[in-house]
C-alpha cells in the first residue's frame, strides 16, 4: 500500500466526525479517540471510494452534509469532497464510517 494517510471530516447540522488514519503505523484518530485499524479496513475505504469523483456539490440547499476525504501519499494529495451531493455508494462509506 503506498497511501501514507487519510483525512475525513463529516460536517451536518448535528454532528462534525473528523478522522485521521495513519496508514503507515495502522491507528485511527476519531474524534481525538487513538485505535488501531486493520491494513484490510483502510482497503475497504479505498475500495469505496476508488471510483468516486473528486467534487459533489449542490448549492441549492443551505443546511444538510458535507464531507472532505484527503488520500497523501509520498507525493500526492487526492481529494474527495461534497455538499448535499453524494456519490451512489455514499451510504457504503457511512456504514463504514460507523464501523470503526
Amino acid at each position: 500500500m503506498d497511501i501514507n494517510s487519510i483525512k475525513i471530516t463529516i460536517k451536518n447540522m448535528y454532528q462534525f466526525t473528523n478522522i485521521q488514519i495513519d496508514a503507515l503505523n495502522k491507528k485511527v484518530n476519531i474524534n481525538g479517540k487513538n485505535k488501531d485499524i486493520t491494513l484490510e479496513k483502510i482497503e475497504q475505504l479505498l475500495g469505496i471510494i476508488y471510483l468516486w469523483k473528486n467534487e459533489y456539490i449542490d448549492n441549492s440547499k443551505i443546511d444538510g452534509e458535507s464531507f472532505k476525504i484527503e488520500v497523501m501519499d509520498n507525493e500526492t494529495v487526492t481529494t474527495f469532497k461534497g455538499k448535499n451531493k453524494f456519490p451512489k455508494n455514499y451510504n457504503a462509506f457511512k456504514k463504514w464510517v460507523g464501523e470503526l
